[in-house]
């Protein structure tokens, strides 16, 4: 849990931005929704801010895009919290089996995972698991400084990174050196 500084639907923003960084250099495809959510049995569906992310490898994916039908939950949930559904729609995702939630409470965002039947906080991400998530926040504060297009390139870097080392890969080898000029017969 980490806070930025930034309104929860610029919040929003920045995080679906990196999310969908985070699918494009861990080869994934990526499907986004917005559902309707009801707050709660007695009051009509409003638009939530939530948005769903369908998930799955590129070469899984080859045949079709993620399914995101009624009766598949999402991989992912980004939530967006108001006053009036917070506890409500945990109520629903966790009717619908929604495996991990990132809540924006305010300036906060929360990571949560789906274990034992009801939702943990974490710094982990079954989705993204060589990402390190917790850093996340940190990136969405410096969007207010530079800007989310900065924020994102260097966010792509810094995952590239972390995604060659948690898959056990080195960095890349350095590009082979500039080929030498011919040489001068006349010498």
């Amino acid at each position: 849990m980490v806070s930025a500084p930034l309104p929860s639907e610029d919040v929003q923003q920045v995080v679906d931005t990196l999310i969908g960084v985070i699918c494009e250099e861990m080869g994934l495809t990526l499907r986004r929704t917005r559902p309707e959510i009801a707050a709660s049995s007695s009051e009509p569906s409003e638009p939530a801010g939530d948005r769903w992310y369908y998930i799955q490898p590129v070469a899984a994916s080859q045949a079709e895009a993620p399914s995101s039908a009624p009766d598949s939950p999402p991989n992912l949930v980004l939530d967006r919290v108001n006053s009036t559904s917070g506890e409500d729609k945990l109520q629903q995702y966790l009717a619908l089996g929604v495996p991990e939630i990132w809540r924006i409470d305010g300036q906060t965002l929360h990571f949560y995972q789906l274990e034992a039947g009801h939702y943990i906080e974490s710094d982990r991400s079954t989705a993204f698991p060589l990402v390190p998530i917790a850093e996340i926040p940190l990136f969405v504060g410096k969007s207010q400084k530079v800007g989310e297009q900065t924020v994102a390139k260097a966010f792509r870097a810094w995952s590239r990174m972390r995604i060659r080392e948690n898959r056990g890969q080195s960095a890349p080898p350095p590009p082979p050196p500039p080929p030498l000029p011919p040489l001068n017969p006349l010498l």
